[in-house]
């Protein structure tokens, strides 16, 4: 065979399997478009179990903290339900999970190859293939839900206009590993129920592995129940033991659970006092003859009795009998520090998070307690957090087909409590060769917003010609204007006082 045939042969080939490529990712594009929306579960069948803090001992949430891996959807189940019904816990999660303002900016990788500039259209590329993906969106809502059950498991729903994802349960699910910084993980295949599976949206691959009765391939499944998944599902945890734990990770403020069990149970001590110090009783004496019966007949005294108690007021109590009482008053008899107690039990919640309880408006003799409070919290953020969702979203741009660079992202380490000193920082430098990039993600802007906003005001709106700066000292000396008027001008001293005369005509 001549060396122009083969060659012929081996660019035909290639063409043929470039050709195949481009229809398979049509077919699946078609393919997904059904699953591009996820459709609400109305009847609540991906819906986390659910339980009561109604007359919960503490015993009992201490026994979970035994053997807490064996626990985990327990103690999750607590958290979501302490952070629906103790304003504390809801606000101290919530005040964790909004450090972070996930604005970031896009930067290449040289690779093996040595540097390679992208082109223009590359960067765009990017940039507008990570917005699908909705980060500001969804990732401050997977930030919450795995600050609260110590991890989280979500399931991509991708298609050629956006992305959307479908959250699992704990009681579902284990991570798996992690590939490229990412957690991957595993379903329980046993509790994948019908209405699940009829779900808008409801991934194929589970579906398949639901309807399977061939369940051994070691590549696919795990003692026979655990159902490996693609790349597509991902979890998030911001503990890295989770991978010597059997895949299972509880919440770093889980401890919350034990002291907010408490709290309950002393505001139920304080519901009993105030219950005590409003009761009245009167006493009803029943006349008796010196035989020691009764004048009346009982029959009739228990008319008197009922129609007595009928019409007194709630809080006071009737009682007809003939021993010798008098009015008692209950008042203090209960636990007159109660109020103290729940004070110094809420307390104990601050000292477990590690929060100041000035942030949330206690009592506290010291802003600057305050502020260092919210940077070492903040620093938990940049450390623990944002890694974990750096290492995933530039796992997704790894999926966008660059034709000379691999593309990063960078999460910008700055947090909503302490926004106008980030962006001071990066402002200032600018000044010695800092990025602009950073300075104006540190704004809000995402990457493609970079490019697409200031294109629209330079080129088409050419806006610098439009927002002409107004006369005044800093902009105008004493020479005469462009309409004949002469401007107030700047002082003629270098170093002016508040009293330096203003000269017209000096520049």
């Amino acid at each position: 065979m001549s060396r122009r045939k083969r060659k012929r042969q081996i660019e035909k080939s290639m063409n043929n399997q470039r050709q195949a490529e481009i229809r398979s990712k049509r077919q699946e594009a078609y393919a997904d478009k059904f699953f591009s929306k996820s459709g609400a579960d109305y009847k609540g069948s991906l819906k986390g179990t659910s339980v009561s803090l109604n007359n919960v001992a503490v015993a009992t949430v201490k026994n979970l903290f035994q053997n807490p891996e064996n626990n985990y959807v327990q103690i999750g189940s607590y958290m979501e339900a302490l952070r629906k019904k103790n304003g504390i816990v809801a606000r101290t999660l919530d005040y964790i999970g909004s450090h972070a303002t996930f604005n970031h900016s896009l930067f290449f990788d040289i690779g093996k190859t040595g540097y390679v500039a992208p082109s223009l259209e590359e960067y765009i590329g990017a940039s507008s293939y990570l917005e699908k993906y909705n980060m500001k969106f969804f990732a401050p809502y997977f930030l919450s839900q795995t600050i609260m059950n110590g991890m989280s498991f979500f399931y991509e729903v991708v298609d050629s206009t956006g992305v959307t994802y479908i959250e699992f349960p704990l009681s579902m699910g284990r991570i798996s590993g992690i590939e490229n910084g990412v957690y991957r993980w595993m379903i329980d295949i046993s509790k994948v129920k019908p209405e699940m599976v009829e779900l808008q949206g409801f991934p194929k691959e589970i579906v398949t592995g639901y309807e399977s009765t061939d369940r051994t391939d070691p590549k696919k499944w795990v003692d026979g129940k655990w159902l490996l998944l693609s790349n597509k599902a991902v979890a998030f945890c911001f503990n890295q033991n989770v991978l010597k734990n059997g895949g299972i990770a509880i919440s770093d403020f889980a401890s919350l659970i034990i002291d907010s069990v408490q709290i309950e149970r002393t505001k139920e001590n304080v519901d009993i006092k105030d219950d005590i110090d409003t009761v009245k009783i009167i006493h009803g004496l029943l006349p008796m003859d010196k035989d020691g019966r009764p004048t009346i007949d009982v029959s009739e005294a228990a008319v008197w009795s009922k129609q007595l108690n009928k019409d007194l007021p709630d809080g006071i109590i009737a009682v007809v009998n003939p021993l010798e009482l008098n009015n008692i008053n209950l008042s203090g008899s209960g636990n007159s520090k109660a109020y103290d107690t729940v004070k110094d039990a809420q307390s104990q919640v601050f000292y477990t998070t590690g929060t100041a309880p000035g942030v949330f408006g206690a009592d506290t003799k010291s802003g600057n307690i305050i502020k260092i409070s919210v940077i070492k919290d903040a620093a938990y953020i940049y450390s623990k957090v944002l890694p974990v969702f750096e290492n995933y979203y530039n796992e997704v741009l790894r999926k966008y087909k660059s034709q000379s660079v691999t593309w990063k992202l960078r999460l910008l380490r700055q947090s909503f409590f302490t926004l106008e000193e980030d962006i001071k920082r990066l402002k200032d430098s600018m000044t010695t060769g800092g990025s602009r990039t950073d300075y104006l993600a540190s704004l809000g802007m995402s990457p493609l917003e970079v490019y697409t906003k200031l294109s629209l005001e330079q080129q088409v709106l050419d806006i610098d010609s439009i927002m002409v700066p107004k006369p005044t000292s800093f902009t105008m000396t004493g020479a005469e204007t462009a309409e004949g008027v002469s401007g107030a001008g700047r002082p003629k001293s270098d170093n002016p006082s508040d009293d330096t005369d203003r000269i017209s005509g000096e520049s």
